[in-house]
C-alpha cells in the first residue's frame, strides 16, 4: 500500500473504512459511514467518473466535513419475482441527489454483506481492488423491513 500509512489507514477506519491486503490484492470495506465520506468526498470534486484509488483513498483520509456535506440514506426495497422469490434492490444516495440502485442481489444472498462489480458502483474500481459492503446487524434488519438508514457521517 505505498500511498497509505499507518496514520492514513487509522483516519480512514475511523470514517468507516477499512482496508485489507492479502495474498490476491487489496480489498476495501465499507459500512455505510464509509460510504457517506466516500461519496461526499467525490460530489465536492464535481468529477464524473472517478475512480476509488489508494491516492484517493489517502485524501480522503485528511477530508473534513464541509458546509456542503450531505447525509447518506440508504434503503433496500424488495422485489417478488416470478418464482415467488425476493430479490432485494440496494438503493443509496446523498440528500438532495436522485436515488440510484447500484446493487441487487437475489434471495439466497445475505443483506449483511455484498461485493461491488465494476458495473455497480458509484465510482470506478481498479481491476486489483475488491471493494466490499457491510452492514451491522441492527442496519441489516432495518433495511430488510424497509426502513431508511440514515448515515450522518
Amino acid at each position: 500500500m505505498k500511498a497509505l500509512n499507518e496514520n492514513h489507514i487509522e483516519k480512514l477506519s475511523r470514517k468507516g473504512i477499512g482496508i485489507k491486503e492479502d495474498s490476491i490484492g487489496l480489498t476495501i470495506e465499507l459500512n455505510p459511514k464509509g460510504m457517506a465520506w466516500i461519496l461526499n468526498f467525490i460530489s465536492e470534486l464535481k468529477h464524473r467518473n472517478i475512480s476509488l484509488t489508494l491516492t484517493l483513498l489517502k485524501e480522503i483520509s485528511a477530508y473534513q466535513k464541509s458546509k456542503k456535506w450531505k447525509e447518506l440514506r440508504y434503503k433496500i426495497t424488495s422485489i417478488e419475482a416470478y418464482d415467488n422469490s425476493i430479490y432485494y434492490s440496494h438503493v443509496f444516495y446523498l440528500n438532495g441527489t436522485p436515488p440510484k440502485m447500484f446493487f441487487s442481489c437475489d434471495p439466497v444472498k445475505n443483506i449483511n454483506h455484498f461485493t461491488f462489480f465494476h458495473e455497480n458502483t458509484p465510482f470506478k474500481i481498479r481491476n486489483d481492488l475488491q471493494i466490499d459492503m457491510y452492514f451491522s446487524k441492527q442496519e441489516s434488519m432495518k433495511l430488510k423491513q424497509g426502513d431508511l438508514i440514515i448515515e450522518n457521517g
